[in-house]
């Protein structure tokens, strides 16, 4: 990857990685969102399926155990009227009787000595009789447990269609949800220019993995740009002060090189004031000699 040549390009490269970057971010989430929503709809769809299989069942159960309560409280009702004919056959006379009899002594009837059906029920008729009783208790209480368990198909049935019935609102409900799922999938394929047929989320987490690359190696760019802008804005700001010492160097040669004129120019006068005061000195001691020429120590 070619490195970038500047700050403002590195920005520029880091801008539209980062906002790719976000958009494949938003679409990956809405999809993720979707495939848990799918996976929810399908599960929601299995139990919903589920319970109504379980009703069906409870209910052709319940069906079954109805058309057994009808045999079964039909044959109580005939059992209880058998009972009533045993009963009412047994006779108040025959029972006063019954109860006349003393053992060792005979019977007033037969003249036998013995009496095999002294004790209640002892009789073939009330043998019978209490045989119907106890066949009457056994099928009442098949009877109430047929009803009871009835009953508990007929709840467990309610039960059953009440959650299928939730179930269906709720699948209503993810359907509305996907659709709106759908739609935002789409806008965001669009604004993250990522077409369906790109591939899978697992190519969108790819493709965000390299634009995370993309964006260390831009940062490294950036990084490399600024340290280089940092030497550059060193070196100039080196340059500008260089720059101000050799002004300041040549103005202080400039003065000197004007006060060495200027020395040169008060020699040069002074000279010139020597040299005429020496010629006036000369001029003035040969008009001295030519007057003093008889006095050959004037000069002494």
């Amino acid at each position: 990857m070619a490195r970038l040549r500047n700050a403002r390009e590195a920005r520029q490269a880091r801008a539209i990685a980062g906002a790719r970057r976000e958009g494949l971010l938003a679409l990956l989430a809405t999809g993720d969102a979707r495939q848990r929503l799918a996976a929810e709809r399908d599960a929601a769809e299995g139990e919903r399926l589920r319970l109504l299989d379980e009703a069906e069942r409870d209910g052709t159960a319940a069906r079954e155990l109805a058309e057994r309560r009808t045999g079964q409280r039909a044959a109580v009702e005939e059992a209880e009227r058998t009972l009533q004919r045993l009963m009412l056959a047994q006779r108040e006379d025959v029972e006063s009787l019954r109860g006349r009899l003393v053992e060792g002594e005979p019977c007033p009837v037969c003249g036998s000595a013995e009496h095999p059906w002294v004790e209640a029920g002892a009789t073939p008729l009330g043998r019978v009789t209490q045989d119907q009783e106890k066949r009457l208790a056994e099928l009442r209480e098949a009877l109430a447990a047929t009803v009871a368990r009835h009953a508990a198909l007929e709840t467990a049935e309610a039960a059953a269609h009440k959650g299928a019935e939730g179930l269906t609102a709720r699948l209503a409900a993810m359907a509305r949800e996907a659709d709106g799922l759908d739609q935002r999938w789409t806008e965001q394929a669009t604004a993250a220019g990522w077409q369906a047929e790109d591939g899978t989320l697992a190519d969108i987490r790819k493709a965000v993995e390299e634009l995370d690359r993309r964006l260390a190696a831009v940062a490294a760019d950036e990084e490399w740009a600024l340290d280089h802008r940092r030497r550059v804005d060193a070196a100039q700001q080196e340059h500008r002060r260089l720059e101000t010492a050799a002004a300041g160097l040549a103005a202080e040669c400039e003065a000197n090189r004007q006060r060495l004129a200027d020395g040169r120019q008060a020699l040069a006068l002074a000279v010139a004031a020597l040299e005429r005061a020496m010629a006036d000195r000369d001029a003035a001691l040969a008009e001295l000699d030519e007057g003093l020429a008889g006095d050959a120590d004037w000069r002494v």
